[in-house]
């Protein structure tokens, strides 16, 4: 005690303040590798912003979503609802689109900053911004399944760079994929903890990605989560069949069945939340859809879209016009992910394999069965863009397989150069990318002058 009778404040052991010094580095240090994936992809947008010469993504940028943004901003600081749009194609039902993205609080945001009537650039910045969070709820994502700090940057970097990002990068395809990692964050946190709270953040993550207006990358997204939380909840719902079947079994203790209780208790308040928060938007879009010159498309059409036996070899090796390939660490890393059956790894490795074969439309049997009976799959017409779960696939297998080399090379952690792993991957990837074709395909730009 000292002399006032307060309590002298200890100083925190040295040992405690190093760790908590090199947890602050590590996260830096991460968000700063997010930062440089996102700079390394969209290069020649920040050469623009150094030189002065501004630069502008082609085709749906200027001509779709530039345009709808500027139309919901006038709207909203005119104080009206952006209900019918009469500048574009004659006039068309604004608010019944899902791709104007009316509802998303980002758009709200953009209009706030830009005012009535914003800059294009804020639509090249909406593009960016998708990708970098991508990697930032990638990062969140896996450091929740308790990865190291170099299996997580590594992780959430492939995730940038994935097929399904690549190949979609100025489309709201991707700006919509971009929250699927926000989404897996919040249904680990939902497994873990069981919260009504938990179920809540997972609504609203469903929410922001079905607000981006992309009924594609909603499914996408959504089917992949939905079969993740299965997963993972395997044991629970072991369990909570057991109680089902036999409620007075001695081994069944008050504190599983108050967990089951839990589990089911903050699983419907994330489908209500999510129904609701979904209604506005897809409600009035269905009635848009069979209208659609895709309405009505036969199994046949559908599966003429598909990706044949020798795009797969895009997998392993880059290929022009081909945006499968996911980095060949990938698959070096996946037996040791595997044999020390980290977590997710062997969900990654069938899920991705399914995925595959999805893409691959009639050369399979498995797309024709997920046509016929499950709802929903007959709804989009592109196979391929089954691709887009192959990205959290790979992203839980280079993590576990980063980690398990991490574990085996004692001197990298000894010597504090556990980065070297991640970064060397990272740059290694890039290499084989940029030497052999579009494997991380940078954006098509076109340059605008100055006015």
């Amino acid at each position: 005690m000292t002399a006032s009778g307060s309590t002298a404040a200890r100083p925190k052991p040295r040992s405690l303040r190093w760790e908590s010094e090199r947890a602050r580095r590590d996260r830096w240090i991460a968000l700063g590798t997010i930062a440089a994936v996102a700079i390394a992809l969209f290069w020649p947008i920040v050469v623009g912003l150094l030189t002065g010469e501004p630069r502008f993504f082609e085709w749906d940028v200027p001509e779709q979503y530039w345009p709808d943004l500027v139309y919901l901003c006038d709207a909203l600081h005119e104080g009206e609802l952006p209900l019918w749009n009469p500048y574009d194609r004659l006039g068309y039902p604004y608010l019944a689109d899902p791709q104007s993205g009316a509802y998303h609080p980002l758009n709200w945001s953009l209009c706030a900053v830009g005012g009535s009537s914003p800059h294009w650039g804020f639509a090249v910045f909406r593009v960016v911004f998708g990708f970098v969070l991508c990697g930032g709820f990638g990062l969140m994502w896996l450091r929740r399944l308790e990865f190291p700090w170099s299996s997580s940057v590594a992780g959430a970097a492939m995730l940038m760079c994935a097929p399904f990002m690549r190949h979609n990068w100025e489309l709201n395809l991707t700006s919509a994929l971009a929250w699927l990692p926000l989404m897996l964050w919040a249904a680990e946190g939902l497994v873990r903890r069981r919260r009504i709270w938990d179920g809540a953040l997972l609504a609203f993550a469903f929410g922001l990605c079905a607000w981006t207006g992309s009924p594609p990358a909603l499914w996408h997204a959504s089917t992949f989560t939905l079969l993740y939380t299965v997963a993972r909840l395997w044991p629970g719902l072991r369990a909570f069949r057991q109680l089902r079947t036999r409620p007075i079994d001695p081994s069944v203790t008050q504190k599983e069945r108050a967990r089951t209780f839990d589990l089911v208790r903050a699983s419907m308040v994330a489908l209500v939340l999510a129904i609701g928060f979904v209604a506005p938007v897809f409600v009035p879009g269905l009635e848009l859809a069979e209208h659609s010159v895709q309405a009505g498309r036969s199994f046949e059409s559908i599966a003429a879209k598909a990706l044949s036996f020798d795009d797969l070899l895009a997998l392993l090796w880059p290929k022009p016009g081909n945006h499968l390939f996911v980095g060949w660490l990938v698959f070096a890393l996946t037996p040791l992910a595997l044999r020390e059956r980290e977590l997710g790894s062997r969900f990654a490795g069938g899920v991705g394999l399914l995925a595959v074969l999805l893409t691959l439309g009639a050369h399979t049997p498995v797309f024709g069965v997920a046509h016929e009976w499950i709802p929903g799959v007959s709804l989009f017409r592109l196979p391929h863009r089954y691709e887009a779960w192959l990205g959290p696939c790979a992203a839980l297998l280079l993590a576990g397989g980063i980690a398990n080399l991490d574990r085996w090379l004692g001197w990298v952690r000894r010597f504090e150069q556990r980065w070297i792993v991640a970064v060397g991957a990272l740059l290694c990837g890039v290499l084989l990318a940029e030497g052999l074709g579009p494997a991380f395909a940078l954006p098509s730009l076109i340059h605008i002058p100055e006015p």
